[in-house]
């Protein structure tokens, strides 16, 4: 023990190697954080990216890329039926057939087209799967 201590107090003289040392104790108490506190398949999720964790498309830029720039970029927007956004109607137009329609507004400021446009659908249904067609005004 009276060895470390010694080295311990040699190590003191360089600032840098202390604060080197402090860095890597800090990392290592948070990789053991992590690996307690997140579950396996949660942190799985996290390491691929998986769109349901991120809430984010894969190829996002960041959104500070606006600070930086005089062109103004498309940003991500989420909009959800369940949330209320949107209108909705339904119409039956045969016994086994329904069509519902769905309409979202929203303004769009940006100046230049949207690099990736993704469309989540959570559908209930018996024997048929259903139809989905998109139209974007």
């Amino acid at each position: 023990m009276t060895q470390f201590m010694a080295r311990f107090k040699q190590l003191r003289r360089y600032p840098s190697a202390v604060v080197g040392l402090v860095i890597i104790a800090g990392l290592a108490v948070l990789s053991v954080y992590t690996v307690v506190t997140i579950p396996y398949p949660e942190a799985i999720d996290y390491w691929r990216g998986n769109q349901d964790v991120t809430g984010n498309p894969k190829n996002a830029a960041p959104v500070w890329q606006n600070w930086l720039s005089r062109d103004d970029k498309p940003e991500t927007i989420v909009l959800s039926s369940k949330d209320g956004d949107g209108t909705k109607s339904r119409e039956t137009i045969d016994d086994n057939v329904e069509e519902v329609n769905m309409s979202f507004t929203f303004d769009y400021s940006f100046d230049d087209f949207p690099p990736e446009m993704i469309l989540f659908l959570e559908t209930e249904y018996d024997s048929k799967q259903p139809f989905v067609s998109m139209t974007w005004h």
